[in-house]
């Protein structure tokens, strides 16, 4: 994983597009203000999956979560980014949703609301996503010890 350090230095083209362009879109969606988050490593990230590599179910802390599909996962290798209610907010709800990543295909969703994961990667692909996190305007960056401890191995 590529944290939001070294996006800012080493691509700030990714960078600026999460800070404007990204940024107008959700400031767009009429679900409030957002901003980007100020906690610079999960801002953004380059997220790459091998072979083997999977997910586990999470929900996100922030009302917005762009998620840019870097690579194809051809039907049969896995990799599917998979949605299901948040049993602890929704418990009633019971559905499920699988997203096949086809490269260039940007997601906008609210990952507090309902869980998701990513299915194993299977065959010789890696997954490449590049997942970006907005936060209501003035409202703090709040992100849960274990969540970060998961994806940065901290």
């Amino acid at each position: 994983m590529v944290t939001g350090k070294v996006v800012g230095a080493e691509l700030s083209w990714l960078d600026a597009l999460y800070r404007e362009e990204l940024l107008d879109l959700a400031n767009g969606l009429g679900l409030g203000t957002f901003e980007p988050s100020a906690d610079e490593r999960s801002a953004i990230n380059v997220n790459v999956l091998p072979p083997g590599s999977e997910y586990e179910w999470h929900v996100d802390s922030n009302p917005v979560t762009a998620l840019l599909f870097g690579t194809d996962q051809p039907a049969g290798t896995g990799g599917e980014l998979v949605f299901r209610p948040d049993p602890v907010t929704r418990p009633t709800e019971d559905w499920e949703l699988a997203v096949v990543p086809r490269a260039g295909d940007l997601l906008l969703f609210d990952g507090r609301e309902a869980a998701h994961s990513v299915r194993p990667v299977r065959g010789a692909t890696e997954r490449l996503t590049v997942p970006m996190n907005f936060y209501f305007a003035g409202a703090g960056v709040t992100r849960p010890d274990d969540l970060d401890r998961y994806l940065y191995g901290e």
